[in-house]
């Protein structure tokens, strides 16, 4: 992987930020931030001192990040503002994504991730801007693909309601399939377990949310994995070939929404 800042992260990156336009179309696992980014389980946490600021973090974690707005980030396939590749128990957490993501390959394209296995917590898409994949199938606002053990979530005080926007209404996310406003393809789980008294819920404001071949969603794509507590207020999803919707375009596998 490829990487603004780092190739293969399995440490902390912390308060840094993607200043210059990044990648090369030629080239997959390219994120703004890290190529890749490595959990690990059972893992020890740890302090990082910043000032008056004390982190704790784990293995793999990327937070407090940013991509600069009118810069682009460029690939082929996986493909993330952030990061290209979050593998299992890696953790994206309080990082915006402010930069263009152009890709030019056939999958995973993601304004925070390309592919997500691990987990991606208060992380937005902001700022008026774009991500283009016209190729490419799984392609989202937050990420390209939400795998097995993916899962994307909000915590916090909520706007109105309860509501906390992850991707907000300047955004533009467009591709060939499966192309959602938080997630192209979920296999794991995108919001909260929607159990606790006052849920958060995952918003999406998003300006347009388009498939030109298909499966086009508010929230995600196409998912076999489970929907909880999440809001689709984007301006437009359209599908120009077979299906949309305002949640998802196709729940595969009768999984919870």
């Amino acid at each position: 992987g490829t990487g603004g800042v780092v190739g293969l992260n399995a440490g902390l990156v912390y308060q840094c930020q993607l200043q210059q336009h990044f990648g090369n179309a030629a080239l997959n696992y390219i994120g703004g931030i890290a190529g890749i980014n490595v959990g690990a389980k059972n893992q020890t946490v740890k302090s990082y001192s910043s000032g008056s600021n004390v982190v704790q973090y784990t293995a793999g974690t990327i937070q407090n990040c940013t991509t600069a707005q009118n810069k682009t980030v460029s690939g082929s396939s996986n493909v993330g503002g952030l990061v290209g590749w979050n593998l299992n128990d890696g953790v994206l957490t309080k990082n915006m994504s402010n930069a263009n993501i152009s890709a030019s390959g056939k999958e995973n394209v993601g304004g925070i991730a390309g592919r997500n296995n691990g987990n991606i917590i208060n992380s937005r898409s902001v700022i008026t801007r774009s991500i283009s994949a016209g190729n490419a199938t799984g392609v989202g606002g937050l990420a390209g693909m939400n795998e097995v053990n993916g899962t994307i979530r909000v915590t916090g005080d909520g706007e109105t309601n309860g509501e906390i926007t992850a991707v907000d209404a300047g955004l533009s996310v467009s591709g060939s399939s499966k192309v959602g406003g938080i997630v192209g393809i979920n296999h794991g789980v995108v919001g909260e377990d929607g159990t606790a008294a006052s849920p958060k819920y995952l918003v999406c404001k998003a300006k347009n949310v388009r498939a030109s071949h298909g499966f086009a969603g508010g929230i995600v794509g196409e998912t076999n994995g489970d929907v909880i507590c999440a809001v689709n207020r984007s301006a437009e999803v359209i599908a120009y070939e077979g299906t949309a919707g305002g949640i998802t375009a196709v729940n595969t596998k009768g999984k919870t929404i």
